[in-house]
């Protein structure tokens, strides 16, 4: 096993210094981004489709990955000379800002909208939407549901499909079903999310190289 290991002389100085927090940074939101991973595992043939499972992983990730991707762009500045920096520069622009419609239009909305605010106006508005269909094709709207009485059994049915039908508004596939959307946002999501992943992976190392000795452990 190889280990990037802080040297000793700098065990007093680190806390300070502004690469290795920033390093550490980026770091926490590799790690976070590598666990959730699982919705590969999710998306897999051999499993049954279960849209509100995937769905609340699909959230998380965009979140994580949006901010992640957000808080890289503004440390660029002062990165760009870095060799991995220079050696990984198409895949960074294609996650500048205004560079890609995913990430401005899809995941943006995401983290917004419906991750960490729950706006009331975006419940409101797709909530009357849900309404009208639900009323034309004569089906019943179930706001919790579970097989027992217990808080772990419950489903949020009604929040669950609304998180659902405006995270697939975003996506303009006019003739595609629901499972056919929520298959493209879960596989472009991931697609960027291995992109971002390998630009962390090639960069970090360099940030903190020079208050790191390479170890190999057995």
């Amino acid at each position: 096993m190889k280990q990037l290991r802080i040297k000793k002389e700098f065990l007093q100085s680190i806390s300070s210094e502004e690469h290795i927090i920033e390093a550490i940074q980026l770091c926490r939101i590799l790690s976070s981004i590598q666990y959730n991973k699982v919705i590969y595992a999710m998306l897999s043939e051999k499993e049954d489709f279960d849209t509100f499972l995937q769905l609340n992983l699909v959230i998380n990730h965009a979140a994580i990955l949006y901010e992640g991707i957000k808080k890289f762009n503004a440390l660029r500045e002062r990165l760009k000379n870095m060799e991995s920096y220079k050696n990984n520069l198409d895949k960074i622009q294609n996650i500048s800002n205004g560079k890609n419609v995913f990430i401005d239009e899809v995941i943006c909305n995401i983290r917004r909208k419906v991750a960490f605010h729950f706006d009331k106006h975006v419940i409101a508005k797709t909530l009357g939407e849900f309404v009208s269909d639900c009323i034309r094709d004569k089906e019943d709207i179930i706001f919790i549901e579970g097989k027992t009485d217990t808080e772990k059994d419950q489903r949020f049915r009604l929040a669950d499909n609304l998180n659902l039908r405006y995270i697939l508004g975003l996506i303009n596939c006019k003739n595609s079903s629901y499972e056919e959307k929520f298959i493209i946002v879960a596989k472009e999501l991931l697609g960027l999310s291995k992109l971002f992943c390998d630009i962390l992976e090639a960069i970090i190392p360099e940030m903190v190289i020079d208050y790191c000795e390479l170890v190999e452990k057995a």
